[in-house]
């Protein structure tokens, strides 16, 4: 059966396990669509925005039903109820449910994420795409530059480049990191010139080639600090930053060239030193359990500077049995965006491709997604890991992150589903 829609406000809960964290309200939501700014993101208790969630049956005391057919007509209240609640500034012009969850993307977002979303991204290698839960892609359109997500990908861009560039006037980030980002933001766009991606005020910048494969085998002859810790598979990239958890040790096991932790309470977030040309990336690690307390996982789109507050996506095992779970953290703050079941131990992918569409894998089988996230932190080009074991109850080993191929461009001219009022 179809899952039935409902706008409402995100739930901050609470748990002993993971602490608290935005969701979709009740828990037991199949997936959701978070609308949120950033703002919103980083809000505590209260004012976290609100959602589009699925559930697979009715539910009572929701804000807005929006029925369980996205093929069908919406109703002058609905639209006029998402346009009041969400502070669209304008009201919504698409009827069939489908087409209004697509507007809503595409026509009303924020690029700088301030006052909403940022909007619906694209590129030559994915087109136009978006994903629901459930539905899987119910829209698949070719990208060209009049095409209006064409201009978000860019404007988005944009932003996170000023955002960037004052950290480069302040030394806390290389100037290639960015050049070479814009390098792959001309392939995703398939343009020549600079001046097409970049902020008027920063066209001298100019771009250089990037993207490569990395990895960590974790092999040392001597137990030592992650941070002390030289890198041992391709790629060659410096090392590795322990962005939080107090005293807690970060150790790479001479004798089993894995990496544990001794932190018991919260996770341990680790920061590859190495900036992709993309914040369409996936992250690759062995993870095993030795005991019921572990917990960990890959983590994508990682902040490039910031040591102290945490702002990535994390796919993570939770302790005890309880299942998968990919949360988005902007400063710290966790958003919850799916759950699954898995195995508990084996090879645990965690990928956000360039139109902000995740995917979870746990050895090779799709577990999350594909989805479409509405509310995407953009920007952020850094690989990483989570760990929580204490002593052992979780190793880590075997780390590869990349760039996603840009694939030739090819005719994707029809939609799925959702074009059209």
């Amino acid at each position: 059966m179809p899952p039935n829609l409902y706008l409402n406000p995100l739930e901050w809960h609470t748990t002993v396990l993971d602490g608290s964290f935005w969701r979709a309200p009740g828990g037991d939501a199949l997936g959701v669509l978070a609308l949120q700014n950033d703002t919103q993101k980083q809000a505590l208790a209260a004012g976290g925005g609100h959602c589009i969630a699925f559930y697979d049956g009715p539910r009572s005391g929701m804000l807005l039903s929006l029925g369980a057919d996205i093929e069908a007509q919406t109703t002058v209240i609905q639209r006029s109820g998402l346009q009041r609640v969400l502070g669209l500034s304008r009201p919504i012009q698409a009827t069939k449910l489908s087409s209004v969850l697509y507007e809503l993307l595409r026509e009303h977002g924020d690029p700088t994420g301030i006052d909403h979303w940022r909007g619906l991204r694209a590129s030559r290698r994915t087109g136009v795409s978006l994903y629901l839960p459930f539905w899987g892609k119910i829209v698949s359109d070719q990208l060209d530059s009049l095409h209006p997500c064409w201009k978000n990908t860019q404007e988005i861009y944009r932003a996170d480049y000023r955002r960037l560039r004052s950290l480069v006037d302040l030394g806390q980030l290389p100037l290639r990191t960015l050049r070479r980002m814009t390098w792959d933001m001309m392939r995703r766009l398939n343009v020549d010139d600079p001046a097409l991606v970049l902020p008027p005020e920063h066209i001298t910048d100019g771009f250089e080639r990037g993207g490569t494969l990395i990895g960590d085998t974790f092999v040392e002859d001597i137990d030592t600090a992650l941070t002390a810790h030289t890198p041992t598979g391709t790629g060659g990239f410096p090392g590795w930053t322990k962005l939080t958890g107090g005293a807690a040790a970060v150790t790479v096991i001479a004798a089993t060239d894995l990496v544990q932790s001794d932190q018991d309470g919260g996770l341990v977030w680790c920061r590859a030193d190495f900036d992709h040309s993309s914040d369409g990336h996936y992250s690759q690690l062995d993870f095993q359990h030795t005991a019921d307390g572990g917990s960990g996982g890959p983590a994508v789109r990682v902040q490039n500077t910031d040591g102290t507050t945490i702002t990535l996506y994390l796919a993570f095992d939770q302790r005890f049995g309880a299942g998968f779970v990919l949360n988005r953290y902007l400063s710290s703050t966790p958003t919850q965006l799916a759950t699954a079941s898995g195995s508990r131990n084996g090879i645990f992918y965690l990928e956000i491709d360039e139109a902000d569409v995740y995917t979870v894998k746990d050895d090779g089988i799709t577990i999350i997604g594909p989805t479409t996230d509405a509310s995407p932190q953009t920007g952020q080009v850094r690989p990483g890991f989570a760990l929580r074991d204490d002593d052992g109850e979780a190793t880590i080993d075997t780390f590869t992150s990349d760039v996603l191929a840009i694939a030739t461009a090819t005719s994707r001219g029809m939609t799925l589903l959702g074009v059209g009022n």
